[in-house]
């Protein structure tokens, strides 16, 4: 056991850290590419990857995270999933390039016949590198995966970045997502030396398809709910409106998985592992949530404050809209962590027909927001979208109690009070520094400073554990003794 600790332990510190750098590398030729292509080429890159993303989740049916869960896993089982992956890769591939000219008369725009047959062969490009991302992923090696991330998003980002400014418009965007797809994957290849067993076997795909076929459908489900309001507003609205509110969408992803996404990637295996364990299965769930509310509800609160001023900054005047669909959507954004860590219990535990049963309940209810939502415009779906994102955590806390064996109100214990912590405190620099409201850089300094000071001091005043439990951390990186020797060595 002390054996997993310290190898999740250097997971988390590879993942969280190669995340950032990577991150950081797309985050930085996004900025150029949002200036030099407008909204609606955004739009039109967006209306043809909700699709993708909707049809990715096709390429495996749940025997990937299936391959993560099981214990006993053998040669068979990569190689039959690896060849399986490949087959509906390609299946996938030619069933989309057929049907772009569905897309462009359900979109009812012409350019995306070329975009949507470009577009298509991802799905065979991602097929080589599935099995190998869980096989590491399994053994918590992120190392090797942050590589090979790493050195596709700058290459492929550069490459985004010229075409660009050579006026190709949206074909840089895609040429990019289809530059970066192919050198992660053979990367990976290269690093791992990776030679799929020249084996099939339906009878181990059946031993996986237990489990693999009830995260399939609830991940059916979760893909497609998480792209509907795309394709709604592409097919509603415009080009325009999709780029605006996908410029927010994903700049709030952006943060949030960056704040939270190294701990909850590294989560699934590692209760796994501890499943039989309750005791430490238990305490390593509690530290979680409180972690990832913590941090999570620090970086919500602070872009809120600061969201005008990050927006128009980075990426220029022309994206002002998105400056008021980035505060509505970030009313809903401390549920996605929160969420994360809690069906990850339900899914660590190998009961994935509760994780089945909990996807559809929640899915009922978000199908209403869609409904009544898109009546009062994308504004009124943002805000439905909050309100359904709580009940859906009320939902989640239920069912991993219920998994757990621990009260619901040690659940919420654990959790309401930084998301009131953080709502309250952003009210004072939100108002109090309005005056500034068009000197973007001072305002970002004083508004973001404000809170960011009251929300540690409050914390810590309250002794939540969440900030005991973020303050242990970085003692343990030894983070705040460097600080603190050169602080003294300037003195």
């Amino acid at each position: 056991m002390d054996n997993l600790n310290s190898k999740t332990k250097k997971a988390f510190a590879w993942d969280f850290s190669g995340r950032m750098i990577s991150q950081g590398v797309s985050f930085i030729i996004s900025m150029f590419l949002a200036r030099l292509l407008t909204p609606a080429d955004f739009g039109l890159i967006a209306m043809v990857n909700v699709i993708i993303a909707f049809s990715g989740v096709f390429m495996d049916m749940g025997l990937g995270v299936s391959l993560i869960q099981r214990k006993d896993v053998t040669d068979e089982h990569y190689g039959s999933v690896f060849w399986f992956n490949v087959f509906v890769g390609a299946l996938l591939t030619a069933l989309l390039y057929l049907s772009a000219p569905f897309v462009v008369k359900f979109y009812n725009q012409p350019e995306l016949l070329g975009l949507t047959h470009a577009m298509s062969f991802i799905f065979i490009i991602n097929a080589f590198g599935r099995v190998i991302s869980a096989k590491l992923t399994k053994a918590l090696d992120f190392k090797r995966q942050i590589v090979a991330q790493l050195i596709a998003a700058i290459i492929s980002g550069v490459i985004g970045v010229v075409l660009a400014f050579q006026g190709k418009g949206v074909w840089a965007l895609v040429i990019q997502s289809l530059i970066a797809a192919g050198l992660n994957n053979i990367l990976l290849i290269a690093i791992t030396r990776f030679k799929p067993a020249f084996k099939f076997s339906w009878k181990a795909l059946k031993e996986l398809w237990g489990f693999g076929f009830r995260m399939f459908i609830s991940g059916f489900l979760d893909s497609l709910y998480n792209n509907l309001d795309a394709i709604i507003i592409g097919k509603l609205f415009n080009a325009s409106s999709l780029g605006f509110y996908n410029r927010a969408k994903n700049l709030k992803n952006l943060l949030i998985q960056n704040a939270t996404g190294s701990l909850n990637k590294i989560m699934f295996p590692s209760l796994s592992a501890l499943q039989l364990d309750y005791e430490r299965f238990n305490r390593a769930v509690s530290k979680s949530i409180q972690f990832t509310m913590f941090v999570s509800m620090f970086v919500v609160g602070l872009f809120f404050v600061i969201s005008k001023d990050a927006i128009l900054l980075l990426f220029g005047n022309q994206w002002e809209f998105s400056v008021h669909l980035f505060r509505l959507i970030l009313l809903s954004a401390y549920a996605f962590p929160v969420s994360v860590v809690l069906v990850n219990i339900i899914a660590a535990k190998g009961n994935s027909k509760a994780f089945l049963r909990l996807e559809i309940l929640k899915k009922l209810i978000q199908t209403l927001n869609f409904v009544i939502g898109f009546i009062f415009g994308i504004e009124g779906f943002i805000i439905g979208l909050a309100i359904v994102s709580t009940i859906g955590v009320s939902l989640n806390i239920y069912f991993a109690s219920k998994e757990t064996k621990l009260p619901m109100n040690w659940f919420n214990k654990k959790t309401w009070h930084y998301l009131l912590i953080s709502g309250v405190l952003v009210a004072i620099p939100f108002f109090a520094f309005d005056f500034l409201n068009e000197k973007l850089v001072l305002h970002a300094l004083l508004a973001g400073g404000t809170f960011s000071i009251l929300y540690f001091a409050v914390n810590k005043i309250l002794k939540t554990g969440g900030y005991l439990i973020f303050m242990e951390e970085l003692k343990n990186l030894r983070i705040l003794d460097r600080i603190r020797v050169k602080f003294i060595k300037t003195k």
